[in-house]
């Protein structure tokens, strides 16, 4: 005999003292436990990959680098990504600064981006070429982003 009450949700057997419970009413109510398990586990639009994991947990990446004073150097990332965009900055120092007995400007700041050559920085993959540059649009500034012994931060999203 089966149970004279069911759960709400599953409709599992919930006995009352004057029932007998039978063995078909445990195999039944495993099958439905084992169906909506199992249901469950293989949705695919409620669960996520250890890849897409990953992925949404690691969205940022952040190195150092060391300016060789070269007029360009290619930094490998080490990311376990390819970024789409970034940015570079200089540690220990303002990031902008102006030289008036020179007449001159000088830019450790900058953004990269994929697909886009952007002035003093260019990404290709997961190599990203720092140059030390004079801007070609203004003769006062320099783009310093490989500037001899100074450290630099990347900072590079996914």
């Amino acid at each position: 005999m089966s149970s004279t009450n069911k759960t709400p949700y599953l409709k599992l057997n919930s006995w009352v003292g004057v029932d007998v419970p039978c063995r078909e009413d445990f195999v039944r109510d495993n099958n439905i436990i084992d169906e909506k398990v199992s249901t469950h586990c293989n949705d695919s639009s409620i669960h996520i990959r250890v890849q897409e994991r990953n992925k949404w947990n690691s969205p940022v990446h952040v190195q150092t680098y060391f300016g060789d004073g070269t007029d360009s150097q290619t930094i490998d990332l080490h990311c376990d990504f390819e970024p789409s965009w970034g940015f570079v900055y200089v540690s220990e120092r303002p990031v902008n600064f102006s030289d008036y007995r020179n007449n001159t400007n000088y830019h450790y700041f900058g953004f990269f981006t994929r697909g886009v050559d952007e002035p003093g920085l260019k990404l290709q993959g997961k190599q990203l070429t720092v140059y030390n540059i004079a801007s070609l649009t203004y003769e006062t500034e320099m783009l310093c982003f490989n500037q001899r012994a100074h450290v630099f931060n990347i900072v590079a999203f996914r």
